[in-house]
């Protein structure tokens, strides 16, 4: 109950101030890991004196750093967003072991994508700032980040190589028919025609660099 006063007190003390002043700022930003798995990467950028609560805080303490996640389909987490070491003290006012950040803290989401068309991942995240003389409301920032799957950009690709060896295909059987040829050949019989030249050429040449005396002579 104590606590729930100082709380309350540091609120009131604050209120005006918060309406202006956010000292805490965010940036994300999503990398692939490998494959279909990618992560979140979220910097807090934290103004001066103040710092933001650990996503673990123990009961009757002030009001902890947390995400919460749009349940969106073809889009899987995998386990819990990870925290920086931080700084952990005993904090006066609350009476208990506190962590907290300084300056700068970033946290990591993993998750894995099972359908390709997902570009963005949605997301919340509550919390509070506080300094050595107050702390300011609560907050709750929404975010949409867009990202670059390459799942996706994998599969346009085969799709563009199989789109150009049919058209390759056609071009062979195209001029093949250009050059004079009445029947219309595939590009299996073009390429089959052309290995047997290859070979029937190389084995006169072969027959050639022979002595003259071991070549077979016809006979009349």
């Amino acid at each position: 109950m104590k606590n729930y006063f100082i709380v309350l007190f540091l609120f009131i003390n604050s209120l005006v101030s918060a309406q202006v002043f956010d000292p805490i700022s965010f940036t994300n930003e999503v990398k692939q890991v490998e494959g279909d798995t990618y992560e979140l990467i979220i910097t807090a950028s934290i103004d001066g004196a103040w710092h933001l609560y650990s996503q673990h805080v123990g009961e009757g303490g002030p009001i902890p750093t947390t995400f919460t996640f749009e349940d969106t389909k073809g889009l899987k987490l995998i386990g819990n967003v990870k925290e920086p070491e931080g700084h952990t003290v005993h904090d006066p006012v609350f009476e208990m072991q506190i962590k907290f950040f300084e300056q700068e803290a970033i946290f990591k989401q993993q998750f894995r994508l099972t359908n390709t068309t997902v570009k963005t991942i949605n997301f919340a995240v509550e919390y509070m700032a506080c300094n050595d003389t107050q702390c300011l409301p609560p907050e709750t920032k929404n975010f949409s980040v867009s990202f670059n799957n390459s799942a996706e950009n994998k599969e346009a690709v085969k799709l563009l190589d199989k789109d150009t060896s049919k058209k390759v295909s056609e071009d062979i059987a195209t001029e093949v028919n250009d050059g004079g040829h009445n029947d219309t050949f595939s590009s299996e019989d073009t390429i089959s025609n052309q290995q047997s030249a290859v070979k029937a050429s190389a084995q006169k040449d072969s027959l050639s660099r022979l002595p003259t005396s071991t070549v077979p002579q016809s006979k009349s």
